[in-house]
């Protein structure tokens, strides 16, 4: 039988995934879907950049990434040639997230903040909050959860001092999933229920992931378990309708803890399980 902690830790980084998933992991720049939504402020503006950003998506679209990050390698250069820095500071954020894909978290936090100096000099509040936010899943990963909390704050801060409801959702959604982690649940539901307006409202693409914190949080409130089922349910319809393959695969394996025999409700801190508020059946974070 696999070990519970080797699943623990494979689920774990999924939700680091998860909170790292935004615009800055995608390079295109045509027209979306309103679900596919992209602020114009984590959009380049060079054509040259543009057109680096559209050879790297085919090239990931292919398989070929060891050429796409050498592409966003160049276009950075690029960026710094022709002092675009608006563009660099996105460009920072995108390699930053390719670091993190190879596992190599030292230079990703490295270029994350890198890319949060710049969009601070540029004044780009959305770019700053999202940055903000990708900083605070890597604290999660070191064990830092006071930092990752502080963070997200601060994200939210500027998220909301941005007026951009997509940035706003993702701070809150990102801020409620950590409030669930350290057993805030209070907290947690009213940052998720108020991400969730936003979204619904927009038809954002982060409702699934929402609806699936939300699921955990209704288990671990002595909510009935009928409830958080739905929720669960919802959020891996909508990952299957947007092809949203992180959440899918959280939404299943919770849904799937829930047909065997009942385990506490735990929430991760990346593969560390703590029982939230007494052991209570039904489904958790991880199983």
């Amino acid at each position: 039988m696999i070990k519970l902690e080797r699943i623990r830790l494979v689920l774990a980084f999924v939700s680091l995934l998860v909170a790292l998933a935004s615009p800055l992991s995608l390079s295109g720049q045509t027209e979306k879907a309103p679900q596919d939504y992209v602020p114009s402020e984590l959009q380049a503006s060079d054509p040259d950049v543009k057109a680096y950003l559209d050879s790297v998506e085919k090239l990931q679209q292919d398989g070929n990434y060891a050429d796409g990050f050498q592409q966003l390698q160049k276009a950075l250069d690029l960026c710094t040639q022709k002092g675009l820095f608006a563009d660099k500071a996105l460009l920072e954020a995108k390699l930053a997230v390719a670091y993190f894909v190879q596992g190599k978290l030292e230079d990703a936090n490295q270029q994350f903040l890198n890319s949060f100096a710049d969009s601070t000099k540029t004044g780009n509040l959305v770019l700053q909050a999202d940055t903000l936010i990708a900083l605070t899943a890597l604290a999660q990963a070191s064990g830092k959860m006071d930092k990752a909390l502080g963070l997200a704050t601060r994200a939210l801060d500027l998220a909301r001092k941005s007026k951009n409801f997509w940035i706003q959702s993702r701070c809150l959604g990102e801020l409620g999933r950590l409030q669930l982690v350290v057993g805030k649940l209070t907290e947690a539901r009213t940052s998720l229920e108020e991400a969730l307006r936003i979204d619904r409202l927009n038809q954002y693409d982060w409702e699934a992931s929402h609806l699936l914190y939300l699921a955990w949080i209704t288990v671990g409130e002595k909510s009935t378990l009928d409830q958080a089922i739905q929720l669960a349910s919802s959020a891996r319809e909508l990952a299957i309708r947007h092809n949203n393959y992180l959440v899918f695969i959280q939404a299943s394996t919770s849904l799937a803890q829930v047909k065997r025999t009942p385990t506490p409700f735990c929430q991760v801190n990346l593969g560390a399980a703590e029982p939230v508020e007494g052991d209570r059946p039904g489904m958790g974070v991880l199983a």
